[in-house]
């Protein structure tokens, strides 16, 4: 496996070695790498498998709209989660091409020709079925156009079938929405694993700790990546235990606990957006410590109390709900 700058700290990683006879490609955003995208790599690496050719997956960072200034959805992966998930899928390399304005201002055509044919050497292109590329794509070509380009340039443009689900056809958006109106059951079986918010530990507010409920604060690792709705879930958690020689995180866990996310009305006035969990049966010092947080179900909607002793005993029902909740099969 290859892969070409996934994150930011890796620019200068070398592009995948492709013969020539080139290779089978295809094109997206991938953000989640859920259901629907890995139904079409599967459909990639098969076909890579018959024609005896390597897979390739050419991918973008940053998102084009933020680059190009419209309204950028908030991510479900950032960077290096999105390269690990397609990782996983067995493709042969993955290309993260930089995202900027000249990338932009390239053709449906031009991409075609200077990014597929004469620099990856694409033979075979596989083509998600809402797919589009280059300038203006979004509002100009169709699958056609793509199919003739490509035979005029020795790419046989292919196209994927959409994958549908219990949500329906399932895609990045769908997801968002779901996430945004607490429904992570829909979200996960759509991503085909548990929503996770990846992190550190900073110190907070520790007024759990007056309540019997420490909580971890933690501070998302990427900005651009969507926090689900305000309220209580169901929560798993993987916890930093060291480090290896190159610096990667090794984790522990999971530990089950429960997990706010909101403006804690009742003991800060509402005034500041807050992600705290609660670990049970743990009680380590993990300040500065990365830690990832797998949603598994929603419990309730955040909500202000009379009193102290009003939340103390709503959270000690919301923790038994929490464990009944992730003692059911997921």
């Amino acid at each position: 496996m290859q892969l070409r700058h996934p994150c930011n700290d890796i620019l200068s990683f070398p592009n995948p070695v492709i013969g020539a006879d080139g290779c089978v490609a295809t094109i997206g955003f991938f953000d989640g790498v859920h259901q629907g995208h890995r139904f079409l790599l599967e459909k990639l690496t098969t076909l890579a498998k018959e024609k005896s050719l390597p897979s390739v997956v050419l991918s973008f960072w940053p998102h084009p709209q933020a680059v190009l200034g419209k309204s950028c959805p908030q991510l479900l992966t950032d960077c290096a989660e999105k390269v690990a998930l397609i990782n996983r899928c067995g493709v042969d390399h993955i290309v993260i091409l930089p995202f900027d304005i000249s990338l932009s201002q390239l053709s449906a055509y031009g991409f075609m020709e200077k990014v597929l044919r004469d620099t990856y050497h694409v033979k075979y292109l596989l083509m998600g079925y809402d797919h589009r590329f280059g300038h203006r794509g979004e509002t100009t070509e169709v699958f056609e156009d793509y199919r003739r380009f490509g035979e005029s340039l020795g790419i046989e443009v292919l196209h994927a079938e959409a994958m549908s689900a219990n949500c329906g056809i399932v895609g990045s958006s769908t997801i968002r929405e779901a996430l945004l109106r607490h429904d992570i059951e829909t979200a996960n079986d759509a991503l085909g694993y548990p929503y996770t918010i990846s992190g550190h530990v900073e110190r907070g507010f520790e007024n759990g700790h007056k309540l019997g409920f420490p909580t971890a604060n933690v501070v998302p690792d990427s900005p651009e990546k969507l926090v689900p709705a305000n309220g209580v879930y169901a929560v798993e958690v993987m916890l930093e235990s060291k480090r290896d020689g190159h610096d990667q995180i090794i984790y522990e866990g999971p530990y089950q606990g429960m997990l706010n996310i909101g403006c804690r009305p009742t003991l800060q006035n509402g005034e500041q957006r807050s992600i705290e969990v609660n670990i049970f049966d743990f009680n380590g010092d993990i300040y500065g410590c990365s830690i990832q947080i797998s949603l598994r179900h929603f419990v309730r909607e955040e909500q202000a109390f009379n009193s102290t002793e009003s939340l103390s005993d709503q959270l000690k029902t919301d923790r038994d709900v929490v464990r009944s909740l992730l003692k059911k099969p997921l």
